[in-house]
């Protein structure tokens, strides 16, 4: 079956979250988020749905499953891990719930542009993975800056899995344990396999990492632009690391 059938709603929802962040007005601002979280929320589903018998979901646990948004959303970890970090399904979660104030709300909330764009980024990201799609013709406007914040998150996500990896291989961590980086980070310099200099990179990268997400650090800073090189510089090393 073609899978193009089931992705087509998400991408028209999150397409019209994109036209209203480029209007860039409060009340724009407010539907695209609405829109954009609507987006996620049904390519999950639809994801699911596809790959119910896949995952051996029985049909009262997929409902159970998708009768709530974190559910939804731990259901990515369980199931497909490798499509999306956990640093990232946290980060969804905390959109959803500046949506669900959006729309119980409404007049008088505002959001910023910042976080709607980055949600945006996010959600697009994640249903290309989904559904192993392209999506790169969505973004007309900001096209630059946002596809190097998507690199930046698709460095984070590989640098995340190879910490973890490392952490697994040498016994530190199970395999159900989650484990940010920043908890990696210092277990793994606590065990002497990364040096006290990748641990101050790591910890930079991840006090970034944060400041981008919240909307706290402007994609033009010159912090950002090294932080590109610094991430991309760790999962080089840490790569000798793996194999």
């Amino acid at each position: 079956m073609d899978e193009n059938i089931w992705v087509s709603g998400p991408i028209e929802l999150l397409k019209h979250g994109i036209n209203h962040i480029e209007e860039g007005k409060d009340f724009d601002l407010r539907i695209a988020m609405i829109s954009i979280d609507n987006a996620v929320e049904l390519a999950i589903k639809n994801f699911l749905a596809l790959n119910r018998r896949v995952f051996g979901l029985r049909r009262k646990e997929y409902n159970m499953v998708i009768s709530k948004f974190p559910t939804l959303v731990d259901s990515l970890e369980n199931y497909v891990p490798d499509k999306i970090s956990i640093e990232n399904l946290d980060i969804i979660e905390q959109f959803h719930k500046v949506r669900n104030n959006l729309y119980h709300q409404g007049i008088g909330i505002t959001v910023q542009l910042n976080i709607v764009e980055r949600y945006a980024l996010l959600a697009k990201d994640l249903i290309s993975r989904l559904f192993n799609v392209s999506m790169e013709d969505l973004f007309q406007e900001k096209v630059q800056e946002l596809q190097l914040y998507g690199n930046f998150l698709r460095e984070y996500a590989k640098l995340e899995k190879a910490l973890r990896f490392i952490a697994l291989d040498n016994n530190l961590i199970s395999k159900n344990q989650k484990y940010p980086i920043k908890s990696l980070n210092l277990l793994l310099r606590n065990n002497s396999l990364i040096d006290n200099k990748k641990y101050d990179d790591l910890e930079t990268i991840n006090s970034l990492r944060n400041a981008l997400v919240h909307g706290h650090l402007d994609l033009n800073d010159v912090k950002f632009e090294s932080a590109i090189k610094i991430i991309e510089n760790l999962n080089k090393n840490l790569m000798h690391k793996i194999f």
